[in-house]
């Protein structure tokens, strides 16, 4: 009997201490800063290879042999018999609404360089008509941090969800989709980071890869459920893609910032690599012209008065504008003009208000350059822009 109670006790013990140590080791979510860590040390290995017809053969394992830190890593042996472009394997991440600061860190050790960490993001309310399902696509990691080339050694890699990325992503795929079916704008009004990818190029033999201490944060939760993505489908009316408010300004509900620049016959890829946004163009029914800017992810600000009607007639009150038509949908701003004078507001104002009333379906904001009278002009107009050119006038800094 008493045998048999040391037995149970030893039992007991051993319990105890493995969930101490899954306590201590396993993954965790810090609630102090919204971090995900995990150091693998459980014995259920939780990253999943991507299994191809023709890819290397796999062996997956926790081991116990110089870790990073803790007790355990996680380790791929790789075996190919010819070269292998592009081998993935991915960890579930809790998910997060993308942001600039959205880190994912990973340690790793391997037996060849030249592997990547990324960070795997979904469009929720876009559907891929590749597979029906919401859009997905990887966001590299930079090539300075999100490279491996310490062969043999522990080495830390990082990926950040930049704005940068994501908009460098956005434009890869509207030119995927593009061979797919007819191009729509990809709706970026919810991003979500789901998961951690590390990407592998392997040449013909063994290659082995070890993984440890992963971090992901700070975690923004989704508020709520994504929206149906079959809605992207339905008419825009009373969708407004473009707003100002609480001191921002939202394009598809995300902070933007509105980089633009007149638009002279250029190549319009030439400006999206410029990091341009917006192309301030002379004419919003310039059909051919907004088309190869949504092509290339770019929106377009023209002044909204039909060149066959004079100014002067625009502005009489028996007179309106004709609504505009879905087609103007890739015109992002109203730009009423550069310069515009003191003497002009009275004009300006009855045009911005049969602008505004011929644009009820998409309520784009208006912007305007003046030389004066900017408060009243502001009562007018979203967005108020200055210009005083000092040098060589009457007029000081």
């Amino acid at each position: 009997m008493t045998e048999r109670f040391a037995q149970l006790g030893h039992s007991w013990c051993t319990a105890c201490l493995l969930g101490l140590l899954a306590a201590l080791y396993g993954p965790i979510l810090r609630a102090d800063d919204r971090t995900y860590q995990n150091g693998f040390d459980d014995p259920q290995h939780t990253w999943v290879a991507d299994q191809q017809p023709g890819g290397p053969t796999i062996k997956q394992e926790r081991i116990s042999r110089e870790p990073h830190s803790g007790v355990q890593a996680e380790q791929f042996v790789f075996l190919t018999q010819q070269p292998q472009p592009l081998v993935e394997v991915s960890h579930e991440l809790p998910p997060s609404l993308q942001h600039g600061e959205l880190t994912g860190s990973l340690w790793v050790r391997a037996s060849r360089g030249g592997i990547r960490l990324c960070l795997q993001v979904q469009f929720p309310n876009e559907i891929d008509p590749r597979t029906n399902l919401p859009l997905q696509a990887v966001l590299p990691g930079d090539p300075d941090t999100g490279v491996y080339n310490a062969v043999g050694e522990w080495q830390q890699l990082t990926c950040i969800a930049t704005d940068e990325a994501v908009q460098e992503v956005v434009r890869r795929l509207r030119g995927q989709l593009r061979q797919q079916s007819d191009f729509v704008p990809i709706n970026q009004r919810t991003i979500i980071v789901e998961r951690m990818v590390v990407q592998l190029e392997l040449p013909a033999g063994q290659t082995v890869l070890q993984v440890d201490d992963l971090a992901f944060g700070p975690i923004v939760a989704p508020a709520a459920a994504p929206v149906d993505p079959m809605q992207r489908r339905q008419p825009r009316d009373g969708q407004f893609r473009a707003t100002i408010g609480d001191d921002q300004l939202l394009i598809d509900g995300r902070p933007s910032v509105v980089l633009f620049t007149p638009y002279h016959g250029e190549e319009v890829d030439e400006l999206a690599k410029m990091r341009f946004n917006v192309a301030w163009i002379d004419r919003y029914d310039d059909a051919a012209l907004l088309a190869a800017l949504t092509a290339d992810g770019l929106f377009a600000m023209a002044n909204p008065l039909p060149y066959d009607i004079p100014l002067e007639e625009a502005v009489q009150p028996d007179i309106g504008l004709v609504s505009f038509k879905e087609e103007t949908s890739p015109v992002m701003f109203w730009y009423m003009g550069t310069r515009l004078p003191a003497a002009s507001l009275q004009t300006q104002a009855r045009l911005m208000s049969k602008v505004r009333a011929a644009d009820a379906q998409f309520r784009r904001p208006i912007f305007v350059d003046v030389t004066g009278e900017k408060r009243q002009y502001h009562r007018h107009a979203d967005l108020v822009g200055l210009s005083r050119h000092t040098l060589h006038t009457s007029t000081t800094f």
